[in-house]
């Protein structure tokens, strides 16, 4: 009897281990938490329902909740076009006025340093972007060569009928 019951647990501590191992799926290649560059976290969160959105009814807009993993700026503007529409509104790259006043308070940022790309280009340099520290919301100008990594966050239009 107790043989038995031994197997049974052994057995289906076995097809547990197997089902969480299917259901998991490949091992990320990025940390855990961390949102895989390129979009894919937040295509993926989106589309099966997540709906982390960080309202900005003060400004009309909505912020996903979601920063992204470091990605050049190439990436940082498909990143956000990208994405399923919120409310029937496409999601965009913010500029960086509306970015240094984002509500940083709402989100789990990623340990310092950190930059996010804003679309403002500086007066006579379409080779540089401005990009906000969200814990200081100190502005600066990183340059848009490909190994210039940073972070994104998007944003749109909050839908019709939010309170401003």
């Amino acid at each position: 009897m107790r043989r038995a019951g031994a197997r049974a647990r052994l057995l289906g501590g076995i097809v547990a281990g197997v089902l969480l191992a299917a259901c998991a799926g490949p091992e990320p290649a990025v940390p855990p938490g961390e949102p895989v560059p390129g979009g894919d976290f937040a295509r993926i969160y989106l589309a099966t329902g997540g709906d982390t959105f960080v309202p900005d009814p003060a400004r009309g807009l909505t912020w996903l909740g979601i920063i992204s993993h470091e990605v050049p700026f190439d990436q940082a503007e498909s990143y956000c076009r990208r994405l399923p529409p919120h409310a029937a509104r496409p999601w965009r790259l913010p500029g960086v006025e509306e970015l240094a006043a984002a509500p940083f308070a709402r989100y789990r940022l990623p340990d310092p340093p950190v930059r996010l790309w804003s679309a403002t280009v500086p007066p006579g340099d379409a080779s540089l972007r401005w990009v906000v520290d969200p814990y200081t919301r100190v502005r600066e100008v990183q340059p848009v060569r490909a190994a210039t990594r940073l972070r994104v966050l998007c944003v749109t239009e909050a839908p019709p009928g939010t309170a401003p």
